[in-house]
């Protein structure tokens, strides 16, 4: 199998996922339950509205580094000429997109008022970033279910270990169960499965290194 990205590029990017989306959502605190005025201020302070922007670039490109990791987990599922991996891979294209899709709405009200468009009415400004985190909440079932189909792929194959199989698995469970409680609050469970997995990736790495530095070593 010809990997685009190897193992080691695969992990840092499973890492920056994990850092990215973390920073990009806790990033940016926009009140809840606040009089329309506290609203309307807060939305007024440039700082508060830069912040959005930041927060918009950092979740995007988390979105895109995932994509990238789920891609290269579908090569090794996959290996020479298999499709173990391309169920997972379609649907975490949907979560991916669902994320991407979340990061512009973040700063749909900041980028307007940068490009000298008024600020909008306080109900806009309340339920814009109330579709954001909807969508947030959505791309996390989404994935949820990719990691289903990743567990189902692992088992098939012998590309991750059995262990990373029963994790993904146990993500999806607490992910189905309790993001319709809490909704963006479950995202450190899928982080914690991202780091997993890039512990997986990287070592997987380390041990093909290995064994090309063994075959050279070899007398020909």
């Amino acid at each position: 199998m010809s990997s685009v990205i190897g193992p080691r590029l695969a992990a840092m990017l499973g890492a920056a996922f994990a850092v990215l989306l973390f920073l990009g959502v806790a990033s940016l605190n926009i009140p809840h339950s606040v009089s329309d005025q506290e609203m309307i201020d807060w939305w007024s302070d440039g700082a508060n509205r830069d912040t959005a922007i930041i927060s918009m670039y950092m979740v995007a490109f988390s979105a895109i580094a995932l994509l990238l990791f789920l891609g290269h987990m579908r090569e090794r599922l996959n290996g020479d000429g298999g499709t173990a991996g391309n169920a997972m891979f379609a649907v975490g294209i949907g979560a991916c997109s669902l994320l991407l899709a979340s990061a512009a709405l973040r700063a749909t009200i900041a980028t307007g008022v940068k490009n000298d468009e008024p600020l909008p009415g306080v109900d806009m400004l309340r339920y814009v970033p109330q579709l954001s985190r909807n969508l947030v909440e959505m791309s996390l079932v989404t994935m949820a279910a990719s990691l289903v189909l990743l567990f189902l792929a692992t088992r098939r194959t012998s590309a991750f270990p059995a262990w990373f199989g029963y994790v993904s698995l146990a993500t999806a469970v607490l992910l189905f169960a309790g993001t319709p409680f809490i909704g963006p609050f479950m995202i450190p469970v899928l982080l914690l499965w991202a780091i997993a997995g890039s512990v997986v990736t990287w070592r997987s790495g380390a041990v093909a290194a290995t064994g090309r530095l063994r075959q050279s070593a070899l007398p020909s």
